[in-house]
């Protein structure tokens, strides 16, 4: 890819990401319908948001649990990787988020064990891969310059702060309170859900600053800012503060990413 037609792709996408419209479309791919084996009536609302519960609540990714400690490792590995030799360890780090976002799409939006089997939410499938898209745009282009963690982290600390939260992810989802355990630091499911995974990778980008690739910032801030609004509501409706309390690291860091990424004039 020419400098001059990779230059002004990026032109485009800048316009296109600057656009009301635009987001008016992700919300409305918020909203597709959910995919079930036995069909439902669209039109109750109480229906949808019970198939969309069961399936949060017992996703395909929850079968998986021997991936909950190798995705925090790995993730560990790749920070201090970055953050020790950032040029030689980028790709390989975006590449993993990348992997991670292709996961939690499929099978945390998935889910077998529901009163009408298999289910699917498309919206949020299509949304995290729209997500995951623009973090291979940033594996191509290399636009985050990651050796800036070093310059921002002093002034930031308040992101590790709640990056570490989203990290930890001290709730029982059984019994919807908080497990404060340390235990959790390794063993929590946090980087298999996008709710959690997020705040971690949106804090690399913020604190990379103003090295960063606008894209990946800015479709990841928006998307999760969404994601952040409706999952806080959802646990705060079941009486559950502390699930709702802890989607508060993504709300309020994805929030900040969004308006950095208007604060660039460019790439």
């Amino acid at each position: 890819m020419s400098n001059n037609f990779q230059t002004s792709h990026e032109s485009r996408l800048q316009k296109l990401t600057r656009k009301w419209w635009f987001y008016l479309l992700l919300l409305i791919i918020f909203f597709f319908p959910v995919y079930t084996a036995i069909p439902y009536n669209y039109q109750d609302h109480a229906i949808i948001s019970k198939i969309i519960g069961d399936t949060l609540f017992a996703p395909l990714s929850d079968t998986y649990p021997q991936l909950f400690v190798l995705s925090k490792i790995l993730m560990i590995l790749l920070i201090i990787g970055i953050y020790f030799q950032s040029k030689k360890l980028a790709k390989l780090f975006t590449l993993y988020v990348i992997i991670l976002y292709l996961f939690i799409a499929l099978f945390q939006n998935s889910s077998t064990n529901t009163p009408h089997g298999l289910s699917i939410i498309t919206g949020n499938i299509i949304l995290m891969l729209i997500v995951a898209s623009s973090w291979v745009y940033e594996l191509f282009t290399n636009r985050t310059d990651f050796s800036n963690i070093k310059n921002n982290l002093g002034k930031n600390w308040w992101l590790i702060i709640l990056a570490l939260l989203a990290f930890w992810w001290p709730l029982n989802k059984a019994t919807s309170s908080f497990e404060v355990s340390p235990l959790l630091f390794l063993t929590s499911e946090a980087m298999l859900t996008f709710c959690m995974l997020t705040p971690v990778v949106l804090s690399l980008l913020i604190l990379s600053y103003p090295k960063v690739n606008l894209i990946t910032l800015r479709l990841t801030s928006f998307i999760a800012i969404l994601f952040g609004l409706i999952n806080m509501v959802m646990w705060f409706s079941i009486n559950s503060f502390p699930g709702g309390a802890l989607h508060i690291p993504l709300l309020i860091i994805s929030s900040y990413g969004f308006y950095l990424s208007f604060k660039l004039n460019k790439i």
